[in-house]
């Protein structure tokens, strides 16, 4: 099977475990109901409507597309996380949050390694035995 230029088969397997699959990201919208995380926390609210779903560890990082590393932000916020002068801030207050939600929550999980394989529902998994069922992040 010849691979059309921008397919998925000609995609590494680092910018595949980045990218938000559509699944991953309805279920970030819902989870974080439709509206900047940080906004709703009382941080600054901006009253910047345009929404973005952004990652904790930077795709530029190998920062995967899961959940747990991912959080809806509004546009300001975003940049003010990735690019603001209270960037450490921002980190910390979504930090708090996804480990408020994920107890098993780790930062050196979110990241895409060498030797992660794509499982079905898009998320990462080390390579195991097959019989472990056992799922990094706690998906199993």
């Amino acid at each position: 099977m010849e691979a059309k230029k921008g397919s998925r088969l000609m995609r590494s397997k680092r910018t595949r475990a980045c990218d938000i699959a559509p699944k991953v990201r309805r279920e970030v919208l819902l989870r974080d109901d439709m509206g900047c995380v940080l906004c709703n926390m009382g941080y600054t609210p901006t009253g910047d409507f345009r929404y973005e779903i952004a990652h904790f560890i930077a795709r530029s990082q190998g920062g995967l597309g899961v959940p747990e590393n991912l959080v809806l932000l509004c546009k300001t916020h975003h940049e003010k996380m990735d690019n603001g002068p209270c960037r450490d801030i921002s980190e910390a207050l979504v930090k708090k949050y996804l480990k408020s939600l994920y107890p098993e929550w780790e930062y050196k999980d979110l990241r895409y390694e060498k030797g992660y394989r794509e499982l079905n529902n898009g998320r990462m998994d080390k390579d195991i035995p097959p019989d472990n069922g056992v799922c990094h992040m706690g998906h199993g």
